[in-house]
């Protein structure tokens, strides 16, 4: 079982059925991903922080952390050799060499949902990562994901298990998107990437 803490990530030694998984679906959800008492702090400096909004032109509006303490510490514990290899390993995506990201939240409004995109428009961007914080009840804030030009979905995800990580390809044959929050919320998560720097 992957679990990530403060200062320590410990990775599964057998991984072979995770790989087919990503192969299948371009997508990996890990359970209980992040240690209980780092989730603790993180959510901790999150509750601190201002949320100010942020437009992402194209793809929709949310809030993101300001200052981003609890998505500098979420990006540092990402950033470690051993789990960058091993994330290389279940993914067979080369040179990932580092990982960057903040803690956003999409609130019920009319506004603050992001459409179909890529994420490709920086061209670093190997895999994306969201990480359920805890924080309020939500329904609606659903991750999806599909081939560009199908309606069928690849995968479809909603964040209510704090801990939990889901990683997914970037491409330009792949979209994803998050449908609007319709109930209770924010929605709180880590949303970044893990980056290949030539």
């Amino acid at each position: 079982m992957l679990r990530i803490g403060q200062s320590t990530t410990d990775t599964p030694t057998d991984s072979a059925l995770l790989r087919q998984r990503f192969a299948q679906q371009h997508a990996l959800l890990l359970d209980d991903a992040i240690d209980p008492p780092f989730l603790e702090t993180l959510s901790g400096v999150a509750d601190k922080a201002t949320f100010v909004p942020q437009h992402i032109a194209g793809v929709g509006d949310r809030t993101i952390e300001t200052p981003p303490l609890a998505g500098q510490l979420m990006t540092l514990a990402l950033r470690r050799s051993g789990f960058l290899r091993w994330l290389e390993n279940v993914t067979q995506f080369e040179g990932i060499d580092d990982a960057e990201g903040r803690v956003v939240e999409t609130g019920r409004t009319e506004v603050e949902q992001l459409v179909w995109h890529d994420d490709t428009n920086h061209p670093a961007r190997r895999l994306a990562v969201t990480i359920c914080l805890p924080g309020n009840d939500y329904s609606g804030g659903v991750f999806e994901m599909r081939r560009k030009g199908e309606t069928d979905l690849l995968f479809s995800h909603h964040h209510d298990t704090p801990g939990s990580m889901l990683v997914f390809r970037v491409s330009k044959k792949l979209e994803h998107r998050l449908t609007p929050v319709s109930r209770g919320g924010p929605r709180r998560v880590f949303a970044g990437w893990f980056l290949h720097r030539p």
